[in-house]
């Protein structure tokens, strides 16, 4: 019996070592430790487990899931079960724990966004303080969370205490996180598949987004899918700069790459805000066609047979109207790409370069694993093969350590600092100061969602008359078209006349 009571023991210790390991396997993988485990072990402790290397397990995973009350209450219970040496280390957690949960952080098996993750960066987000290095750690989970806006809120907040090493490897971090993630995307697109609803919003470190990778694939069928999941209307451009932005734009791209005008087409009917109206009046006015044609198949009635014929005069002259926008779009675009040649704009020439290399994505990908040029434009760092020669600042790294700068390179731009508290930490920005701050910020809310009333310029007969809207909307374009009228304003009130056209096209739908 006592025998059976030893190898019961034996085999209740085994299985227990087994899950101790187990969880430092890992921790040691993907940085934190799962919920189940982080129980298991706090209750080993508080049952009588007198493991020192657990005890600080515990505690390292505390710090990194930013539990800092739970750490020192556990550190000060377990005071008898530690080594008086280990104790005095263990009070100053950043100085022991924070260089390694930076690599944990800065490694690829932290690409899967995991629970404790999340609830690390809830933790020190809701610090009302920060020190700098609170502020590293949050830098590299704004990432993973994809909270950019905090990010740089926190970047210019702590921006001249950082050193030019610790800014470069959070940056290049963040690229080549961006890039992997947009890599994905793109295996999908190069199988046919479109990005669900989450990727459809990602990036890579330049600033590209899925419909850009998509035209790059070269395949229009994938295009078409992309344009489908999505929302492509507003500017990706990460920055204002007339020649360097016009590179983000969309329809730019495609004209560098196809000659299927239908296919611009296309894709300017899905990017173009200001040509949505005129694409919305076509559908409106087949919509008519449709219902008029069933009313048609039921009674002989010659005013139905002329109105549907008034309709497809009226599409066919969007239609041509659309025709010329595309041509003359495609005609600046050609304009604006001999530009930027022309000007020798560094930035512009690498991107349309980039653009004409259907190998590009991939050879960035395959050949700045070990060595790269990291490149800083505009506070957009991105990664390049280490033989591209661009007129811009940049650090050359092999193998993670730099060794060579550029004399222009810079480690960004340096915002206005906020002063710090007394204890040498930070106002953490997530927390307003005053109440007066949150009425001040509420109240340019306010103002800024302030509607401004629309012109109108159709009549109300125009509301019911199909031919009545015709003539007007001719003498309106007349009057206003850009090519015609030198007012700096022309394009906007056509955008307005053609919007308003659509309301009332919508009206005789219903």
């Amino acid at each position: 019996m006592i025998r059976a009571l030893t190898k019961e023991k034996q085999s209740y210790s085994d299985t227990f070592i087994k899950k101790v390991n187990a969880a430092r396997e890992h921790f040691v993988n993907f940085g934190v430790l799962p919920e189940n485990d982080e129980l298991f072990l706090i209750s080993s402790v508080e049952k009588g487990l007198r493991d020192a290397s657990v005890i600080k397990l515990i505690l390292e995973n505390f710090y990194r899931c930013g539990k800092n009350q739970k750490y020192f209450e556990l550190l000060s219970k377990q005071q008898s079960n530690l080594d008086k040496g280990l104790y005095i280390v263990l009070q100053d957690p950043d100085n022991i724990f924070f260089n390694s949960y930076v690599r944990a952080l800065s490694s690829t098996p932290f690409l899967t966004l995991s629970k404790p993750l999340i609830e690390a960066y809830v933790n020190f987000r809701n610090r009302e303080t920060l020190s700098t290095k609170d502020i590293v750690v949050l830098l590299y989970l704004c990432t993973y969370i994809g909270d950019e806006s905090y990010y740089r809120e926190l970047m210019n907040l702590a921006h001249d205490d950082l050193q030019f090493i610790s800014i470069v490897k959070i940056e290049l971090f963040r690229a080549r996180f961006f890039n992997d993630r947009m890599g994905r995307v793109y295996d999908k697109l190069l199988s046919g598949v479109a990005p669900d609803g989450v990727e459809a919003a990602y990036f890579d470190a330049l600033h590209l987004t899925p419909l850009h990778y998509a035209i790059m694939t070269r395949d229009e069928d994938t295009v078409q899918k992309v344009l489908e999941h999505g929302n492509w209307f507003e500017n990706p451009a990460p920055f204002e700069d007339r020649i360097a932005g016009t590179v983000y734009d969309y329809l730019f791209e495609a004209v560098l790459i196809f000659g299927n005008t239908g296919l611009i087409r296309e894709i300017m009917k899905k990017t173009r805000r200001r040509y949505k109206p005129l694409f919305d009046s076509i559908d409106r006015i087949n919509n008519l066609i449709s219902i008029n044609e069933a009313l048609l198949t039921r009674t002989s009635d010659e005013g139905i047979r002329g109105r549907i014929e008034d309709l497809r005069s009226m599409g066919e002259e969007i239609d041509a109207e659309i025709d010329h926008i595309v041509r003359k779009e495609i005609m600046e675009a050609a304009a604006k790409a001999r530009l930027i040649f022309e000007t020798r704009h560094s930035f512009a020439c690498y991107m349309i370069k980039f653009f004409q290399d259907p190998d590009s994505i991939y050879k960035n990908a395959m050949e700045t694993i070990s060595s790269c040029k990291f490149f800083n434009y505009r506070n957009i760092y991105f990664v390049s093969t280490e033989d591209t020669k661009i007129n811009l600042s940049y650090v050359k790294i092999i193998n993670d350590e730099i060794v060579e700068k550029s004399i222009i390179f810079k480690k960004g731009a340096s915002a206005k600092r906020s002063s710090k508290h007394k204890n040498g930490k930070y106002k953490n920005p997530f927390f307003r100061k005053t109440k007066e701050e949150n009425d001040e910020f509420a109240g340019k809310s306010i103002h800024n969602n302030t509607v401004e009333k629309r012109r109108r310029f159709f009549t109300e007969e125009a509301h019911t008359n199909l031919n009545v809207l015709k003539k007007e909307y001719h003498a309106l374009v007349k009057k206003y078209h850009p090519d015609v009228n030198a007012d700096a304003s022309s394009e906007e009130i056509i955008r307005e006349i053609i919007e308003e056209r659509s309301i009332i096209l919508s009206n005789f739908c219903q």
